[in-house]
């Protein structure tokens, strides 16, 4: 009887660790394929940033999701133009933090440091979705009032 009390115990023990380190294991594994990679996300905004400098809108028009176009033509020709007057000098990710939003579920807020020629040098929020395995920067329209503060937010 003793015997059998003692094998139970060691049985229970087992199963305990088994099912802890198998915790721990998904739950590494699970979060790591969630988040972003920070060297990834840092790789698309200075693909998205050399593409508007250059006047490639077709690459930066690939590398995002921009709901303030109705249409392809339409956002190719707004691309166009911005990439002649706003002459972006310099923009570098300080950070990435995940956020929930209703249509696209997590999503990563990147806070930017921009310098270009219309506005100098501001701060910046935009949201990064992960769509068919490959990140994309997400814009939306946002209502800015004439002075309006040093953050930009394009999150809802």
């Amino acid at each position: 009887m003793e015997r059998s009390m003692k094998n139970l115990t060691i049985l229970i023990l087992l199963v305990a660790l088994c099912a802890t380190a198998s915790f721990f294991f998904f739950n590494a594994i699970s979060s790591n394929a969630k988040e972003p990679d920070e060297s990834e996300i840092h790789k698309l905004f200075g693909t998205y940033f050399r593409a508007i400098k250059s006047g490639d809108v077709d690459t930066a028009i690939q590398l995002v999701i921009d709901t303030r176009w109705n249409d392809l033509k339409s956002q190719r020709e707004g691309y166009q133009a911005a990439a002649k007057e706003d002459v972006i000098y310099s923009a570098k990710v300080v950070s990435i933090s995940p956020q929930n939003d209703v249509k696209y579920g997590t999503i990563y807020n990147a806070r930017l440091n921009v310098k270009n020629k219309t506005n100098g040098e501001f701060e910046i929020i935009l949201p990064v979705v992960k769509v068919n395995g490959n990140w994309k920067i997400l814009i939306q329209p946002v209502d800015l009032p004439p002075a309006y503060s040093d953050v930009v937010s394009f999150v809802d």
